[in-house]
């Protein structure tokens, strides 16, 4: 498990900022999609980094012309479990 600011019992990865945190559970991510043979494609993976507070409205209208939400949503929550990465 891993906590910004300070470390936890478990010693786990410590970030000094939520935007290191987030690209540590995102390569995370990607690197169990690789071990289970079925990679993310580019704009899989960059929706794993889009909050609206971003605003890039234009990326989230890709992604949903191309990709199911829902399964998405899945998919990824299967390896976040699969992985531990959380």
């Amino acid at each position: 498990m891993a906590i910004v600011g300070r470390p936890i019992k478990d010693n786990g990865p410590v970030f000094s900022s939520i935007e290191e945190a987030k690209a540590y559970v995102v390569k995370q991510i990607v690197s169990q999609a690789s071990e289970e043979n079925a990679p993310l494609d580019a704009l899989e993976i960059k929706m794993l980094s889009w909050t609206a507070e971003n605003e890039d409205i234009e990326l989230n209208k890709q992604f949903e012309r191309l990709h199911y939400s829902a399964d998405y949503e899945k998919r990824v929550k299967g390896l976040i479990v699969t992985g531990h990465v959380v």
